[in-house]
Formats: structure tokens, sequence, C-alpha cells
């Protein structure tokens, strides 16, 4: 079962990295990561050890919803900057996740790929209904970073 749902997780990832890759004009998507006192811009599959932390940054090319899911290393799908704030984001503007640039969100002792997904749609959505990968490709266009989460005991 769990083999299976690596699978899975792995052709969506595939899918929706394509995806995101060929309607990129919308949105410019920089990760940040923090590790030993120091910050650094994150490539797609870059690492980070338990205990360190990262922070989203994202422009809008036009008005669009912004919002960032990550499907943490347990498989566990969770709404980052919560559903209550206003992710209309105009041409040329900026949100961050969290959202002040001053705070950071911090890994877990939990090994495994931490995988960030933004969506971006023309209206506004009730995110609360969002339970699955599935829901997030039926509602906007999907982008995905990949974050390989190891222990800091390596």
């Amino acid at each position: 079962m769990k083999k299976l749902l690596w699978s899975l997780t792995a052709l969506f990832l595939l899918f929706t990295s394509v995806n995101g890759l060929a309607s990129n004009e919308d949105i410019n998507l920089k990760v940040k990561g923090y590790h030993n006192n120091n910050e650094r811009l994150l490539e797609n599959n870059s690492i980070l050890f338990s205990g360190d932390s990262f922070q989203i940054e994202v422009e809008s090319k036009s008005s669009l919803y912004i919002y960032a899911f990550l499907l943490d290393s347990m498989n566990n799908l969770q709404q980052l900057g919560g559903s209550n704030s206003d992710p209309l984001i105009n041409q040329g503007e900026f949100i961050n996740f969290p959202s002040s640039a001053s705070n950071w969100y911090q890994l877990d002792e939990t090994i495994g790929n931490e995988t960030l997904f933004l969506l971006t749609t023309e209206s506004k959505i009730n995110t609360s209904n969002i339970s699955n990968l599935d829901d997030l490709n039926k509602l906007g266009s999907v982008y995905s970073f990949v974050i390989r989460h190891l222990s800091s005991k390596v």
C-alpha cells in the first residue's frame, strides 16, 4: 500500500511539474532555505535538514488568487498561510508564505520529501474542501516544488 501511495505521488508530481512548467507565465516562485545561520535560494529538489527552515515568495504576473499547500513527508496535505487570508494578488505584487518575511516554516524530525504546491485561480475558492492532490488539479493551475528533507544527523 505504501509503495502504491508513493507511486501515485510520484506520478502526480511528474504531471504537475510538467503542467507547472508549461504555464509558468502566471507566477515567479522563489523558495528560500535557512541552514546553519545562512539563507540561500533553493532549487527544486534542494536538500534541507531537520530543524532547517524555508519560506516562499510568489510574484504574480497577472491578477490571481494564490494558495499554498504542503504535502509533508508523512503525506499530510495542509494549507500554508491559513484559509482566512485574502489570496488575491495583482500583477507585479508579491505574496509570502508565511505572510511575514521575518517568519519561516521549520522542518520537523520526519525525513522525506516536503512538496510545496501553489494553486493559482482566477476566482476565489473555498479551500476547506481540499483534502487531497486530485482536488488541487481540478481547481486551477498547480505548481510544485520539492524539498528533500534529510536527517540533521547525517
